[in-house]
């Protein structure tokens, strides 16, 4: 299984972009409101990878977009 972590949200747009369907995107934010990780989730699900986010906030805009959801 091949991983990669990019603290940078530069970084993040530019592994976004070489995300295939058949992947799976781990977003953490905690307030799920940050505009790169929102604007992150947008661009790997238009590329068919599915997404886990780890938030504490219910009803944000990121909620809305992934597709498995961990609160805590």
């Amino acid at each position: 299984i091949s991983c990669n972590y990019q603290p940078d949200p530069v970084f993040q747009k530019l592994s976004a972009r070489t995300m295939e369907a058949g992947e799976v995107a781990w977003i953490i934010t905690l307030s799920g409101y940050n505009i790169d990780m929102v604007e992150l989730i947008a661009k790997v699900k238009e590329r068919g990878v599915k997404t886990i986010c780890l938030t504490n906030s219910y009803g944000s805009p990121i909620t809305k977009q992934a597709d498995y959801l961990l609160y805590g």
